[in-house]
């Protein structure tokens, strides 16, 4: 079967216009995602990946003793905190070294403690491994590195902090870059580790939502596609199969010779289904119908080249179901010694032909039923 007849019943499918409409939605929506929702700012986040007690001591023992240095910080009732944080640019464009506010520099501060000691311990590339070194300020502040951080790029450090025994490390981070809205500082999730589905679903805010839209109606948009082409290519792969058993059975329910007439009507039926077949016959049965169709003729865009090679203009096809529809009929009617001829300038049935298409119809009703 030739390609633009499978778009042919595809059309009788499914209504064109619903998938142009689904085209335009497509299209539309990637220039709205592309020009609105894309993110192509820089953003900053530091995550705090694992923070961790230095001193667990489960019982309180009088005599026990815990120094830094030389201060006895069991005595004052406070403890040690490893702290390992992710400064890592998740943004859609890069943070260069000029974006950086030196009035305001970037900054993480502790509260109720202090930063013993810093240090990176990992990076996301070279350039990162060699550069991106944070120093303590007073100890109670870590100046972070104004070095250049591209998208996806990351490096991770390692803070020594001392702070009120029995309470967290409270953090908090300051400084301005240029084209960063909100530098965030958050908790990390391992979404394998005590994260829901729904926390997953629901994770990020407001405008991570809106630009994940276009990537979910996209998705949306193909999964019906997949899901229906499969079933348009199998639903049609067995109707016709079930349409050649009854022309099987229609040649021996017949028991007579098979003419072109007969053969160019069995494949119309196979490729086009019953409803042509039946609106042909309803219109040999009005004069004025006949008259009508066979004198608007079948539009060139639509005849087949290889059915109808010596009328074939090579226009490009033009997705009409009423346009579609009319021709289906036109061609079965005229066909390879049609059902229809021009007897002295009127468009007459050809003998037999009404009740060739009568009997025929009977039949497959019969079979279909």
């Amino acid at each position: 079967m030739s390609v633009i007849s499978s778009f042919n019943n595809l059309d009788k499918r499914f209504a064109w216009s619903f998938f142009g409409f689904m085209l335009a939605a497509i299209f539309g929506s990637l220039t709205i995602y592309t020009e609105f929702f894309r993110i192509d700012n820089p953003e900053l986040i530091v995550e705090v990946l694992n923070d961790t007690n230095v001193l667990d001591v489960k019982e309180d023992v009088n005599e026990l003793k815990v120094f830094y240095g030389d201060v006895d910080i069991k005595s004052l009732n406070q403890t040690l905190s490893v702290l390992f944080l992710r400064v890592k640019n998740d943004g859609g464009a890069p943070i260069l070294n000029g974006y950086y506010d030196d009035k305001y520099p970037l900054n993480l501060t502790i509260k109720d403690g202090k930063f013993l000691k810093s240090e990176q311990i990992s990076s996301t590339n070279d350039y990162l491994k060699s550069s991106a070194f944070p120093s303590i300020d007073k100890e109670k502040s870590i100046l972070l590195p104004q070095i250049i951080l591209e998208q996806g790029e990351s490096y991770t450090i390692k803070v020594l902090t001392l702070h009120s025994a029995g309470s967290d490390v409270e953090l908090n981070i300051f400084g301005k870059i240029a084209g960063v809205r909100e530098i965030r500082l958050s908790k990390y999730i391992d979404s394998e580790e005590g994260a829901s589905f729904w926390s997953n679903v629901f994770v990020g805010g407001a405008f991570v939502h809106l630009a994940r839209l276009p990537i979910y109606f996209f998705g949306f948009l193909f999964s019906i596609v997949l899901v229906l082409a499969p079933i348009s290519i199998a639903s049609d792969f067995f109707s016709k199969r079930k349409r050649r058993k009854v022309i099987k059975q229609y040649k021996l329910y017949i028991k007579e010779e098979i003419t072109k007439k007969h053969e160019f009507l069995f494949k119309s039926y196979i490729d086009e289904g019953l409803a042509p077949i039946a609106e042909a016959k309803e219109t040999l049965s009005d004069k004025e119908k006949l008259k009508k169709v066979a004198r608007k003729g079948i539009t060139p865009a639509w005849i087949r080249p290889e059915r109808y090679p010596d009328k074939y203009d090579g226009s490009p096809p033009h997705y009409s179901r009423a346009l579609y529809r009319r021709n289906t009929i036109l061609r079965l009617l005229k066909g390879i010694d049609g059902f229809i001829k021009d007897e002295s300038n009127e468009i007459i049935p050809t003998p037999h032909a009404e009740n060739l298409l009568s009997k025929f119809i009977d039949f497959v009703v019969i079979k279909e039923s």
